[in-house]
């Protein structure tokens, strides 16, 4: 066990002592081989370690067919094949899931597109158990379970409500990251004040778009925005979240 985890509660649940080697705050399998050096972890107990990596297991699978980085072909060639052909349940709900849609791009030009469905709820959940994992790595703040936390796809209009509104807000830490090849670009902030209050927005694959094609259109969002905090506080700042 690391000397930097000994004694540490689990960062998800604060319930549990680590008792094993920790969790890969980004699970390995996002990655390419060549990615995977230096990647960060945590103290985490393996139940929450469990319920984490089932989430990034399907995800793992799914998200590299809407990869727009540099090695997205390469992504997708090499690491999802396999994976499908160990979950053929998975493989099946793909295929039945795939079809062709219409959208216009920034010129007005019609372009077809292949769509894969996926749950976006645990699209959702995964970054909450990201962001108090980065809280920790970052600044050694635990979120409390008692804390809140708002995790949803960001619309252009809701990242833009981010970076005017929260991001120049008053913060004591700020960070900002890349990692691999564009695989995974982060930034986020603390706030003076309280360390549960933390805000934080992510791009996964150079921007893999995600969109609920009956009611919102096909272009609707490109980043994950999330937001720690008390619930009173957070209330007031999640009108930002439905733009």
């Amino acid at each position: 066990m690391s000397k930097r985890y000994k004694g540490k509660l689990c960062v998800y649940c604060q319930d549990k002592p680590l008792i094993n080697q920790g969790d890969h705050v980004f699970a390995r399998g996002l990655f390419l081989e060549a990615e995977r050096r230096n990647s960060i972890k945590v103290p985490a107990c393996d139940e929450c370690n469990n319920k984490k990596s089932l989430i990034e297991h399907y995800l793992a699978s799914l998200l590299p067919f809407g990869g727009r980085h540099a090695d997205a072909e390469e992504t997708l060639n090499s690491l999802v094949p396999t994976r499908l052909e160990k979950n053929l349940k998975l493989k099946r709900e793909l295929n039945e899931g795939m079809k062709y849609v219409w959208s216009n791009d920034k010129t007005g030009i019609s372009i077809r597109n292949l769509t894969v469905s996926f749950d976006g709820i645990r699209y959702a959940e995964l970054f909450k158990y990201i962001a108090k994992a980065l809280s920790w790595h970052h600044w050694g703040s635990y979120i409390k379970t008692e804390s809140d936390i708002l995790s949803v796809s960001l619309t252009q209009t809701g990242e833009e409500a981010f970076e005017k509104f929260l991001f120049p807000l008053k913060s004591s830490h700020k960070i900002e990251a890349m990692i691999g090849n564009n695989s995974i670009k982060y930034k986020g902030m603390q706030a003076v004040e309280n360390d549960q209050i933390s805000i934080w927005k992510f791009q996964i694959y150079n921007g893999v778009v995600v969109s609920n094609l009956e009611h919102e259109g096909f272009d609707k969002s490109s980043c994950i925005g999330v937001l720690t905090g008390p619930p009173k506080i957070l209330h007031s700042y999640k009108e930002l979240f439905d733009k």
